[in-house]
C-alpha cells in the first residue's frame, strides 16, 4: 500500500513538473496577464545564471511536540560575484500531530538586491520582503535506509514597493500568495549508531505556484531540483553540500525565464532542550 501511495505521489509531481517546465521547453505558449486574459508567447528569452547559496539551519527541540526551526541564508552570483538575496532569518515553529505529521507557522524576512537579475550591474537598492507562512510536513518512513518527506507550504509575500527609475523605496507593499510542494528522498549510504560519519544522499523536487492573479503574470513561478550529500560530524552537527537547478519564470516580463545552476552548502545544528523536572 505504501508503494502505491508513493507511486501516485511521484506521478502527480512529475505531471506538475512537466506542466511547469513546459513554459520553458515549449516553442510557444500562453500566460495569464492580470486583467488582460490570455496572451500568447511567441518569443522566449532564457537567461543562464550561476549562484552560491550558503545556509545555517538550526533546530531547537523543546519537547516531543514542539520544535523551533531557524534559517539564515546568503545567496550570491558566482561570476561576477554579486549579492542576489539574503534571508535573515526564516523562523518557523513546528507542532507534531502524531508520529509522521507536523503543522507549522512562521515568518521570513528577505532582502532582494536590485536590479535582481542583472548580474553585470552594481547593487543600487536592497528591497525588503516579508513572508508569513503556514504548512504541513509528512515523513513517510519506509523499510531499510530510505525516508520520504512531503512538504506543503503556503506563503504570503509582501514585497516592498520601489521606484525602478530612481531606485528608492516607496510606500506600500505588493502582495502575492504562493503555494509550494516538495517531495524529498533521503537515503542513508553509511549508517553509524552515534551519527558520527553518517552519510546520506538527499534528492528533492519542489514546485512553486503563484495563486494571486493580480500580482503576477505566470501561475508557474519556479521548479527546484536538488541533489546533495549529507555528512554527520555527530548527532548535533551535520554538513550538506549539493547542486540546485532552478527553472524560474520572470515576474515582470512575459516569455522570460531563468535557469540557475546553484551550489548550496548547509550547516545543520540540532539542539534538544533538557527537561530539568524529569
Amino acid at each position: 500500500m505504501k508503494q502505491i501511495y508513493f507511486f501516485l505521489i511521484l506521478l502527480g509531481l512529475l505531471f506538475l513538473t512537466y506542466k511547469a517546465t513546459s513554459q520553458i521547453q515549449g516553442a510557444k505558449g500562453s500566460v495569464s496577464l492580470p486583467d488582460k486574459g490570455q496572451t500568447s508567447v511567441t518569443q522566449k528569452d532564457i537567461i543562464l545564471q550561476k549562484q552560491l547559496w550558503a545556509r545555517l539551519y538550526n533546530k531547537i527541540q523543546f519537547n516531543n511536540s514542539w520544535i523551533l526551526h531557524t534559517e539564515l541564508e546568503v545567496r550570491r552570483y558566482i561570476a561576477p560575484g554579486r549579492a542576489y538575496q539574503s534571508m535573515l532569518p526564516r523562523v518557523h515553529l513546528h507542532h507534531k500531530l502524531g508520529s509522521d505529521w507536523e503543522a507549522l507557522v512562521g515568518i521570513a524576512y528577505f532582502t532582494n538586491t536590485q536590479p535582481l537579475n542583472n548580474v553585470t550591474e552594481q547593487i543600487v537598492l536592497n528591497v525588503p520582503e516579508i513572508r508569513p507562512m503556514l504548512g504541513f510536513e509528512y515523513t513517510q518512513k519506509t523499510t531499510g535506509r530510505l525516508n520520504l518527506g512531503h512538504r506543503y507550504w503556503m506563503e504570503e509575500r509582501f514585497q516592498h514597493n520601489y521606484n525602478e527609475t530612481s531606485m528608492v523605496l516607496s510606500n506600500g507593499y505588493q502582495f502575492n500568495f504562493r503555494a509550494r510542494y516538495r517531495l524529498q528522498a533521503l537515503y542513508t549510504i553509511i549508517k553509524r549508531e552515534n551519527s558520527k560519519g553518517t552519510l546520506k544522499l538527499n534528492v528533492s523536487d519542489e514546485i512553486f505556484l503563484n495563486v494571486t492573479k493580480a500580482a503576477i503574470i505566470n501561475t508557474f513561478d519556479q521548479n527546484r531540483i536538488y541533489v546533495g550529500l549529507n555528512y554527520g560530524f555527530n548527532k548535533n552537527f551535520i554538513f550538506e553540500a549539493g547542486y540546485y537547478q532552478i527553472y524560474q519564470a520572470s515576474s515582470k516580463i512575459v516569455g522570460k525565464f531563468y535557469i540557475n545552476d546553484n551550489i548550496r552548502i548547509t550547516l545543520y545544528y540540532n539542539l534538544k532542550v533538557k527537561n530539568k523536572n524529569k
